[in-house]
């Protein structure tokens, strides 16, 4: 199984850095602005004992019509009471989503795919994350919304382990110049 989790980190790398070059390396478009979310919660794995913890992440991505592609990296700390099982680790994966529903409420359902890597008491690890999420997106304005939500991660590695994470996300898309937001919402009831 270590060496499954260990190539399977390895390809998420690679597929992190492939992408970030062909992001890099394309023509410069001044019309993009990039969507995505600031995520925050708690973090509980059932079993025994529970582990109890929490999480940031920053989520960023392209929207192509109902469709996102992006990445997520954040930090999350699990605390147990045995202590060789308490940890912090850092997960960076990638992300496929579909976004749906009326204004100004909508519901983006994400998979994603990459690895993390962290520190315990027994030392450095690694290792895969598979997950999904779906959030409700409120609108706050055209182009703010507050996302409630819960995500489930497998993360392989050393320690095999199933993750729920229920959160609250500021959500941002488009910019000034877009005439309206990912569920096209009409700019005049959010203008002074």
């Amino acid at each position: 199984m270590r060496g499954l989790a260990s190539l399977l980190l390895a390809g998420a790398v690679l597929a992190s850095v492939l992408v970030s070059a062909l992001l890099t390396s394309a023509p410069a478009r001044a019309d993009w602005e990039p969507e995505g979310a600031i995520r925050a919660g708690a973090i509980v794995e059932g079993g025994d004992p529970v582990e109890i913890g929490g999480h940031l992440a920053v989520e960023l991505w392209h929207g192509f019509g109902a469709f996102t592609f992006g990445g997520l990296a954040g930090v999350g700390v699990l605390s147990t009471e045995a202590a060789d099982r308490s940890q912090v680790f850092t997960p960076l994966a990638l992300s496929l989503g579909v976004r749906l529903g009326p204004d100004p409420v909508g519901l983006h359902v994400l998979v994603r795919g990459g690895g993390w890597g962290g520190a315990t008491n027994r030392g450095l690890q690694g290792g895969a994350l598979l997950g999904g999420a779906a959030y409700l997106e409120i609108a706050l304005e055209r182009t703010l919304a507050i996302g409630i939500g819960v995500e489930v991660w497998q993360l392989f590695g050393n320690d095999d382990k199933l993750l729920f994470l229920p959160q609250l996300s500021l959500v941002w898309w488009g910019g000034p110049g877009e005439a309206e937001g990912p569920y096209g919402l009409d700019p005049e009831p959010f203008e002074d």
